[in-house]
């Protein structure tokens, strides 16, 4: 290997160090605890290294929201298309509340970037995980979910109840708590459902 590649690799083995402890560092502290000061200080290199891969903290709360994008689209990906289109629905919207579980912080990071100034672009897998809320949304058949419109309202009421079951989630401990959360947002989805098809 030549010194060109050798320092190319060292390069991408450095950028990734990065974010698996920005990564680390957010679960923790969340994207307002998350500063480019702590992050050096932990991968113990100067702040001035993280600037050359990152020209601020949008950007690498950006990278960041790709990353967990592209696991919640591998987490999502592994629900069976063959279910029904209820069970399938219900099932994605429960998968996306452990993930987001399993990934403390998440949903800010989600909230921040693709949410936020309209002027961020939205990465790309997340807008996939976004298809397939739209997908399972579509395939219901229901009167009430026809237009674009109705589709982001449908889109903006599954939203509404990630935040919810989030927020129930933070501020429980017991496992017995969290089994709580999971009922009643299955429940939440089973009423969006019968209302959308108007059962």
């Amino acid at each position: 290997m030549g010194i060109k590649e050798r320092k190319k690799r060292e390069r991408e083995q450095l950028k990734q160090l990065i974010v698996d402890q920005a990564l680390d560092l957010l679960a923790k502290v969340g994207v307002e605890g998350l500063t480019m000061r702590q992050l050096a200080e932990q991968i113990e290199y100067s702040q001035s290294k993280i600037y050359e891969f990152f020209p601020g903290k949008t950007a690498l709360v950006w990278e960041l929201c790709k990353r967990l994008s592209e696991q919640m689209l591998d987490h999502l990906q592994k629900v069976s298309r063959k279910l029904p289109p209820n069970d399938y629905l219900k099932q994605i919207v429960l998968e996306s509340v452990e993930f987001h579980c399993l990934h403390p912080h998440s949903d800010a990071v989600f909230t921040l970037i693709c949410f936020g100034k309209e002027d961020i672009e939205v990465p790309e897998p997340f807008q996939k995980v976004e298809g397939l809320f739209v997908h399972a949304l579509k395939n219901l058949n229901s009167p009430q979910i026809q237009t674009k419109e109705e589709i982001e309202t449908a889109l903006d009421m599954i939203r509404c109840l990630f935040v919810g079951a989030l927020t129930l989630l933070q501020g429980e401990t017991a496992e017995q708590g969290k089994e709580r959360v999971r009922k009643i947002t299955d429940q939440s989805i089973h009423t969006f459902i019968q209302g959308w098809k108007g059962v």
